[in-house]
């Protein structure tokens, strides 16, 4: 899986859907083509709360849902490569919220509050919208977009590409993930 900023967001191309042109396959999406569902780890040095998410762009349909790891356990990739939602939610990640996000975005940028429960992690999953994690709100359909910033508790947007530096490890992770992910 490689990622690139385009100026609309942080992109995604994900080696199993075979090219990185048309939509939904530069962004992070729920497209069944591969029957996986893009996800992009968070990895900070400390417990951040997440405050917002600002999307820069959509396909005809953005829903997305934010996760949180808070297993009793310290974080590890275990927990994520080769799980699927219903193995994720039961080893330490809890759904934080479902968004039921806008299509057609390219400008202005869209800023969704994510967290009103205040939720503090050191680790973030943001999904194109996956029914397997429950959640309400979000329409069916392939759901597409590229996340530009997040906000944390007391900051000001987060631009993603140094951020996500953090989490390559992660990426190769979820990478892995989705070839054994099911919905």
């Amino acid at each position: 899986m490689n990622y690139w900023d385009t100026g609309s967001g942080f992109g995604v191309y994900n080696q199993l859907e075979g090219t990185s042109v048309g939509s939904p396959n530069h962004s992070m999406d729920n497209s069944t083509s591969v029957g996986a569902i893009d996800m992009m780890l968070l990895s900070f040095t400390s417990a951040e709360i997440l405050k917002s998410v600002t999307i820069g762009w959509s396909g005809s349909d953005g829903d997305f849902q934010v996760l949180a790891y808070t297993g009793s356990t310290p974080f590890s990739t275990s927990s994520i490569v080769g799980k699927t939602a219903a193995q994720m939610l039961t080893g330490g990640w809890s759904l934080v919220t479902t968004v039921n996000g806008a299509g057609n975005i390219s400008t202005p940028d869209v800023n969704y509050a994510v967290n009103a429960g205040n939720v503090s992690s050191s680790y973030w999953l943001i999904s194109a919208f996956n029914s397997a994690f429950g959640g309400s709100g979000a329409s069916t359909g392939v759901d597409a977009i590229k996340v530009l910033a997040v906000t944390t508790q007391g900051s000001t947007n987060v631009p993603l590409p140094n951020t996500l530096a953090l989490a390559g490890l992660g990426l190769f992770a979820i990478a892995r993930m989705r070839r054994r992910q099911s919905v």
